[in-house]
């Protein structure tokens, strides 16, 4: 299986469920913490180091091997969160939609700004 960058993370895991094309932002984790510190707790732990991911040790200790893809595991994932009633309503907290729009806002600004 290909190697994934966390773009593509997420387009495959769109099409495993059906979604549309992520409209995929890349908002700084900095300006995260001082928007929303405690929603961003998490981002700035995860993003502070090495994020690259490898099995290679479990196969080769373990034997280990993976049978089904990332896509299909995602899919598989999705359908029982679905069943047992475990996906939340975004609709119910509008944070990302708002922070979203902001993004696209300043970022606008600031290309009007600094238009070289």
């Amino acid at each position: 299986e290909e190697w994934l960058t966390w773009n593509r993370y997420y387009q495959i895991a769109a099409q495993a469920i059906g979604a549309p094309e992520p409209n995929l932002m890349h908002i700084p984790t900095d300006l995260l913490m001082k928007v929303a510190p405690e929603r961003a707790a998490l981002i700035e732990q995860n993003f502070s180091g090495n994020n690259i991911f490898d099995n290679s040790a479990a196969h080769t200790d373990l034997d280990f091997r993976y049978t089904i893809s990332w896509k299909t595991g995602v899919g598989r994932t999705y359908e029982w969160l679905v069943q047992n009633n475990r996906i939340e309503d975004s609709a119910d907290d509008p944070f990302v939609d708002q922070l979203a729009a902001a993004w696209e806002t300043l970022s606008d600004s600031l290309r009007a700004e600094i238009q070289v």
